[in-house]
């Protein structure tokens, strides 16, 4: 029996890591980025370093579509602070920002960037 308890909490365990994947993607793709933080900020406790650079990501993905140039850029210090490699998404999601908030240069910026990598 304890081994069938264990294996059950294992299993509710994955399904709320993949809803709070889902939640803090459902908020990124609204713009929510003091919502998408808060997830992510709760997500750290059983979060991978495998998956870090993912969710590291979402939140620029809110701040893009938030228009929110100056979250993406300072996520993106916080992402750099952690030890992260940068990939092709995260400059895109910072370029995405930076046209949706009327930033040409520093739109083509990110995208030379993303087109480095």
């Amino acid at each position: 029996a304890p081994v069938a308890a264990m294996a059950s909490v294992k299993r509710r365990s994955r399904v709320s890591q993949r809803q709070r994947w889902d939640q803090l993607n459902h908020a990124a793709e609204l713009g929510d980025v003091a919502r998408t933080k808060e997830i992510f900020w709760e997500m750290q406790s059983w979060l991978p370093e495998s998956e870090q650079r993912l969710a590291y990501n979402t939140v620029l993905k809110a701040c893009a579509n938030a228009a929110d140039l100056v979250a993406a850029e300072e996520w993106y210090e916080v992402l750099l602070a952690k030890g992260l490699v940068p990939n092709k998404e995260t400059y895109g999601k910072l370029s995405e920002a930076a046209a949706k908030a009327g930033h040409a240069e520093k739109a083509q910026k990110w995208f030379w960037e993303r087109e480095k990598r």
